[in-house]
């Protein structure tokens, strides 16, 4: 065991990844949600956690190639916040949490989530963000419950998944907004449900795209994340609570390479591990992300590396998969799945045998 790191009352450490930290001694927390003594906080590559403690801690910390730790005065977690986590557990409700690309949208529903599962509350969660997902696969609209402390969305396993077949949503907007609908409503009931959203608020496009998903949400309260005026029209527009709070100025701002390799740890957290299998033609719907109607796969070249969701009678995705051919009737992928499909979906992105963005699919 590495010797243990001091963390004195009062202060809190900054940790980017690759990092992993465990609680010895004391207490301490993580975006609201107390450390469980031996339980290990997973930091991957592209993120940062805050680890505070105000009456001191002692803490395991292994730290991997690129790794900064930071010591502070005080916490992370914005006066904002705080008031925010105080009147959503009051209120309850479905909150949709907006903000700009960076600004901690995915920081402030953990805390959130956290402050209230701490108030013996039950919590769902839906990630609406599909270029950054963190609860089901990249290109998905996803939900899960809450059963215990997490540290990060990522802890939570998907509980209902809808296959949006893009990471943009200015794609397919509207189905972004339809997703969403369908996985809340295959979510058992609860006293606070939090939708975190994608960063797409700018332009008369991006208006339109958040102004549609609230509207489809009805949602209690709004929270917007960020101290400019971007969000100011989204905002305006709202009949309902509607709290601004400032971003953390601890968030981290990501690369775009970086943005990508957390997809990539996406697409290989839910197909590595698949097995080959064959889905003959004549038993399903085969169509493209963007396209209801049915597709005539003998036109698409090359097959070889889309994404394609496997979709259930129901119309939420059973898991994705990997194309790999067609052969007259008869198609073959790379899936976790085990159960027989209903609709296979195209989705827009191109992956390589290790699960690397290789390309766009343009049909």
């Amino acid at each position: 065991m590495l010797p243990a790191f001091k963390l004195p009352p009062g202060r809190t450490l900054i940790i980017d990844g690759p990092a992993a930290i465990r609680l010895i001694d004391g207490e301490a927390s993580c975006f609201g949600g107390l450390l469980v003594r031996n339980r290990w906080v997973l930091v991957k590559g592209e993120r940062r956690v805050p680890i505070e403690s105000s009456t001191g801690a002692s803490l395991e910390v292994k730290t991997g190639e690129g790794s900064v730790t930071k010591e502070i005065q005080g916490s992370t977690i914005p006066g904002s916040w705080i008031e925010a986590g105080q009147i959503v557990r009051q209120a309850q409700g479905t909150i949709v949490v907006l903000g700009d690309v960076d600004s901690g949208k995915s920081s402030l529903s953990t805390y959130l989530a956290n402050v209230c599962h701490s108030n013996n509350m039950t919590v769902r969660v839906i990630d609406a963000d599909i270029g950054q997902a963190d609860i089901g696969p990249p290109a998905t609209v996803s939900g899960a419950s809450l059963r215990d402390v997490i540290y990060s969305l990522q802890d939570l396993t998907p509980e209902a998944c809808f296959f949006v077949g893009d990471t943009s949503p200015g794609v397919v907007p509207e189905k972004v907004s339809r997703g969403s609908i369908m996985v809340r409503s295959h979510l058992p009931g609860s006293e606070v449900l939090i939708v975190n959203t994608d960063g797409w608020i700018e332009g008369s496009e991006g208006l339109s795209y958040k102004l549609q998903l609230l509207e489809k949400l009805g949602p209690d309260i709004v929270l917007g994340l960020g101290n400019d005026e971007k969000l100011d029209p989204i905002l305006d527009a709202q009949n309902r609570t509607v709290l601004k709070l400032g971003p953390s100025e601890y968030a981290r701002a990501r690369s775009r390479e970086e943005r990508k390799g957390a997809r990539e740890a996406g697409y290989k957290k839910f197909l590595d591990g698949s097995r080959r299998r064959e889905l003959r033609l004549d038993e399903l719907l085969v169509r493209l992300f963007n396209n209801p109607g049915p597709l005539d796969i003998s036109n698409v070249r090359p097959l070889r590396g889309i994404l394609t969701g496997l979709v259930g009678s129901d119309g939420m995705l059973l898991g994705v998969s990997r194309l790999l051919s067609v052969r007259g009737r008869k198609m073959n992928l790379e899936t976790k799945v085990q159960d027989i499909p209903s609709v296979v979906e195209l989705g827009a992105i191109r992956l390589s045998p290790d699960y690397v963005e290789s390309g766009y699919v343009h049909m």
